[in-house]
């Protein structure tokens, strides 16, 4: 038996097709029907026959886009070994054709009908403890290009065209059967990148056995193993006998997992996730069955080898201690000969890893200058990138063998008598938004030397230039770096010199000792302002802007992608920019917010308005609203459900933000009710009958519903003030009735 150990996805999902815009009106009314039996021939306990109405529910509504076609699916739970009748299961549904959903159904038993958008969705059954899952199908008009995986509970569903649930040759059906008692083993292989070596990618044989329930014995057998992840969530997982026909094994039996010998990495752990056990013996672990799932895992680091940093010293006394760091770690080394160097040994690392070995600042010897002079590789390892001033190379790790000796970077350092001795140091300072080790590059020139360039971290380590002596003079100079402006440079005791921050330049005087000459920068940035047209109606639309970092105004013109330009010139990083878009009648701008506020940080900050074309500029009464919902009267059209909608996409803070759009609408205790079109028109309906704050209800509906559709620029300010607080039935009605605000709309 082979097979590879990767996670399984569908090929065959049906692409989605281009559809005709359905309203969400005629969804969202339609009464839901049963879909028809389970398949494993039984009748769901919550479905009728095939076409019978089901107690005049309405089909639950998960569309993602309402502007994108629609079509419905069912989930049956059929029973299996070991399941009882109404059991309780939970799925979730996702993808970009749905809004998230999680549903319950029961053991032989429908779901209602779900409607989505057309194309695929995912519908995953959340893992019960000793149960899983044996079989999924499908029936209807997308089944063909439906697909399903097992062991990971999922099924892709193609949803294909349909106005309603009342026909069921247009909805799908997905029937999930599941059995207990009984388990499976799905094994994972965890890889581990450790510096430039890994054991991602790489590929594990094993061998597998174990006494399955149907069949008889499993004769052991390898099948390989792709590594394709690091971490336990993304680890690379099969299931013995494939995801779709796992082996089952009779709970309480054992089934042992080998993995085969690697030269490159060691098993570092064995971990079992299930109702069973594991237990591990080397590189074997075997596992005790439970019922359901058993997962066990391998996890692999790379072999590692160790590093000796080693000394020679050239005219300097032996035994001197010098210091080095690598690894993030001191080490001290005494000085040697050639042919008997003093070494220390820095931790190990895998084969191909970089490491770079610093020698430290060298130990004081009267009357003695001492200098690095060479760096070179022993053994397996090699070096490269060496820098003698700044005492640093960059050491690759080998594979050592028995004959190789081991990996080896040594640093010979040459003692004269010199001068006294004298150290320089660059240090960068960063503020208002410099972030913390970025690097900063500056040219240091001495009398009648070459400039060599160094590095300075901000606030964090100094480039540090020895070997120099006192009554040198160095000419440090700040390269430009972009977003950013040099506010000062200071010498430090006991340096003397002179500075000019205007062509970032510091003249120093070496005295005795360590000199230090540092440079504080600062952080700039841009604004970018952009404007997105969020219907069609805005596309090509013009919008005036202010903000505290420009004078007077400027204007972004609306497109689909958004208009994005730089507002104003560099600001500086910490600083605080705001932006008003100016009203526009007949506009509305998303969630009615037309001043954002940013705090700057280094880089593009971007602030984006996105404006809507409102669908009129005039008002309607609310009796004209309780006569226009999804439940009306004869032929008058339900404006309420698309102007939910529409409320809903222009970010309103009037209507719910996710999911089924409803009216947030104050009610009597003070807090607020959320209202569906057709509660709204109930609402309406109802007479208020001498009670005031109902009659006052009415009014602030139909006002709410009103702005929704004018949207704030046109609406009076005093209305709003009206809406906010609760108040005022009377200024409410007159706005609905058209005597103030942009005035009635012509029925």
């Amino acid at each position: 038996m082979h097979f590879q150990l990767q996670s399984k996805s569908s090929d065959n999902a049906g692409a989605a097709r281009g559809r005709t815009r359905r309203g969400a009106t005629a969804i969202a009314s339609t009464l839901l029907l049963a879909l028809g039996a389970c398949q494993d021939g039984s009748t769901p306990t919550q479905a009728e026959a095939p076409g019978e109405l089901i107690d005049q529910k309405q089909p639950v509504y998960a569309v993602a886009d309402p502007t994108r076609a629609a079509g419905y699916i069912q989930i049956c739970k059929v029973r299996g070994d070991g399941i009882n009748a109404n059991e309780s299961f939970q799925f979730a549904l996702s993808g970009t054709n749905v809004a998230a959903l999680t549903t319950t159904v029961l053991a032989g038993g429908c779901s209602d009908a779900i409607a989505t958008n057309v194309g695929n969705v995912t519908v995953t059954e959340t893992q019960q403890s000793g149960v899983f899952v044996d079989q999924i199908t499908f029936v209807g008009p997308g089944a063909g290009a439906s697909s399903f995986n097992l062991g990971s509970r999922v099924a892709t569903v193609n949803v294909v065209e349909s106005a309603s649930p009342n026909n069921p040759s247009r909805v799908t059906i997905v029937n999930f059967r599941n059995r207990r008692g009984e388990g499976f083993v799905k094994v994972c292989k965890i890889g581990v990148a450790d510096g430039t070596a890994t054991t991602l990618g790489q590929t594990f044989s094993f061998v597998f056995g174990g006494a399955a329930r149907v069949g008889g014995g499993i004769a052991e057998s390898g099948f390989p193993l792709i590594a394709a992840a690091g971490t336990e969530a993304s680890s690379n997982c099969d299931i013995i006998g494939g995801s779709q026909t796992p082996t089952l094994y009779a709970a309480g039996s054992v089934v042992t997992v080998t993995e085969g010998e690697s030269a490159t990495s060691t098993l570092d752990a064995i971990t079992y996730s299930g109702e069973g056990s594991v237990s591990r013996s080397g590189r074997i672990a075997s596992v005790t069955i439970g019922s359901g799932e058993n997962i066990v895992r391998f996890r692999n680091i790379p072999v590692r080898y160790p590093l000796e940093i080693c000394k020679v010293g050239v005219g300097i006394p032996a035994g001197t201690n010098f210091s080095f760091s690598a690894g993030g770690a001191t080490y001290t080394a005494a000085s040697g000969t050639v042919t008997a160097p003093g070494c220390v040994v820095d931790g190990s690392y895998p084969a191909g890893t970089v490491v770079t070995v610093t020698e430290n600042a060298f130990p004081t010897i009267p009357g003695l200058s001492i200098a690095l002079t060479g760096v070179a590789p022993g053994g397996p390892a090699s070096v490269g990138g060496t820098n003698l001033v700044a005492r640093t190379t960059q050491v690759t790790i080998g594979a050592t063998t028995a004959t190789s000796g081991a990996n080896r970077v040594i640093f010979t350092n040459t003692g004269t008598a010199t001068q006294v001795p004298a150290t320089l140091q660059v240090c960068k300072t960063g503020v208002g938004g410099i972030i913390t080790g970025s690097p900063f590059t500056f040219s240091v020139t001495f009398a009648n030397t070459a400039a060599q360039t160094v590095t300075a971290l901000a606030n964090g380590a100094c480039a540090t230039i020895p070997g120099r002596f006192q009554g040198d003079v160095a000419t440090v100079v700040e390269n430009a770096v972009a977003n950013t402006s040099l506010t000062g440079i200071v010498i430090s005791p006991p340096a003397t010199g002179t500075v000019n921050p205007g062509t970032r330049t510091a003249v120093v005087t070496l005295a005795a000792g360590t000199n230090t000459v540092t440079f504080t920068n600062v952080a700039t940035a841009i604004v970018e302002l952009c404007k997105i047209a969020g219907n069609a109606g805005a596309v090509g639309q013009s919008f005036s802007f202010t903000s505290n970092i420009i004078t007077g105004s400027v204007t972004r013109t609306a497109t689909a992608a958004g208009n994005c330009a730089q507002l104003g010139g560099p600001v500086a990083v910490g600083s605080t920019v705001t932006v008003t878009e100016a009203s526009r009648l007949g506009y509305i701008v998303f969630g009615n917010v037309y001043t954002m506020t940013r705090t700057i940080v280094a880089g593009t900050n971007t602030i984006t308005f996105r404006n809507f074309a409102a669908l009129r500029l005039c008002t309607f009464t609310q009796g004209y609203y309780k006569n226009h919902g999804p439940n009306a009267n004869g032929n008058q059209s339900d404006i309420l459900t698309p102007l939910l909608l529409f409320g809903q996409l222009t970010g309103s803070p009037y209507v719910t933000a996710t999911g089924t759009p409803r009216l947030i609408v104050r009610n009597q205790s003070g807090g607020v009710d959320l209202l569906t079109p057709a509660q709204i028109e109930d609402n309406l309906r109802t007479p208020p009958k001498g009670n005031q704050f109902l009659a006052f209800q009415h009014q602030l509906i139909a006002a709410q519903l009103n702005v929704l559709a004018i949207g704030v620029s046109a609406t009076p300010q005093s209305v709003l003030n009206a809406i906010a607080s609760g108040t005022n039935t009377d200024l409410l009605a007159s706005f609905n009735e058209g005597r103030v605000g942009p005035g009635h709309c012509d029925d």
